[in-house]
C-alpha cells in the first residue's frame, strides 16, 4: 500500500480511541482490541475514492511500462547497450517496474473490492457501529435502540455512543443505519446463543 494514501494515522486513531474509552468508561485497550479487523479510518468514501484514483493511475503506468518493455525487447542487444551506457534504464529495470506496478494495482484493487458501498453506504460508519457493539458486548452492557420523540436523535446509550463515536472519527454519516445493523447483528447472536443453551438444557434433562 502506498504511503500517500495509507499514511500513519496512529495519533488520530489514538485520540479517537481515548475519547470513546472515556465516554464508555472502559480501558482504551478494550477499544483497541475491539477494533481488530475494522477500518473506520480508511473506509470513508473520500478515502475509497482516493484509492480508486491512485489505482487508475498505477494501472495506466503499468500499461505504459509493459509497452516500453516490449519495444525495448525488439531492439538489438547493441542498441540496448548503447542506451545503458547513456544512463538510461535497462530492459530488466523496465520489466521490474511493470511487475511492481501491476502488483500494486492488484493489491489496491483487492483491498477496494472488500469495501461495500452499494446504495451510498459509508463502510466507515458501519465499522464504528460494529466497534461500539463489540465494546458494549465486552462490557456486558445491554444493547438497545430507539430515537427521541419527534427527533432523529438516539434515545439509548448504544445509539448515542454510535452517534458520538462517528464524530470522534470525523465521519460524516447518519447514525441510524449503522446502529440498526449492529443492533440486529447482536440480536441474531443472542438468539443463536439462546438456541444453543436450550438445546443443551434439553439434552441434559432426565
Amino acid at each position: 500500500m502506498k504511503p500517500e494514501i495509507f499514511g500513519d494515522q496512529s495519533e488520530f486513531f489514538h485520540r479517537a480511541a481515548q475519547s470513546i474509552a472515556r465516554r464508555l468508561n472502559c480501558d482504551v485497550q478494550v477499544v483497541y482490541s475491539c477494533m481488530v479487523g475494522l477500518d473506520a479510518i480508511w473506509n470513508t468514501p473520500a478515502h475509497l475514492d482516493a484509492v480508486n484514483e491512485v489505482t487508475t493511475h498505477f494501472n495506466e503506468a503499468a500499461r505504459h511500462a509493459k509497452h516500453l518493455h516490449r519495444a525495448l525487447s525488439l531492439m538489438t542487444e547493441a542498441q540496448r547497450r548503447e542506451l545503458t551506457v547513456a544512463g538510461c534504464v535497462t530492459v530488466f529495470q523496465v520489466e521490474h517496474l511493470a511487475d511492481v506496478l501491476a502488483q500494486d494495482v492488484s493489491d489496491l484493487s483487492n483491498w477496494s473490492r472488500t469495501r461495500i458501498r452499494k446504495g451510498g453506504r459509508n463502510p466507515a460508519a458501519y465499522d464504528v457501529a460494529e466497534l461500539i457493539r463489540r465494546i458494549f458486548r465486552r462490557q456486558r452492557i445491554k444493547i438497545t435502540l430507539g430515537t427521541e420523540p419527534n427527533s432523529d436523535q438516539p434515545s439509548t446509550d448504544f445509539g448515542r455512543a454510535v452517534l458520538h463515536s462517528l464524530g470522534d472519527f470525523g465521519i460524516k454519516a447518519g447514525w441510524r443505519g449503522p446502529a440498526r445493523e449492529a443492533f440486529d447483528k447482536q440480536r441474531e447472536i443472542e438468539w443463536r446463543l439462546s438456541r444453543i443453551c436450550e438445546a443443551r438444557r434439553l439434552r441434559s434433562a432426565p
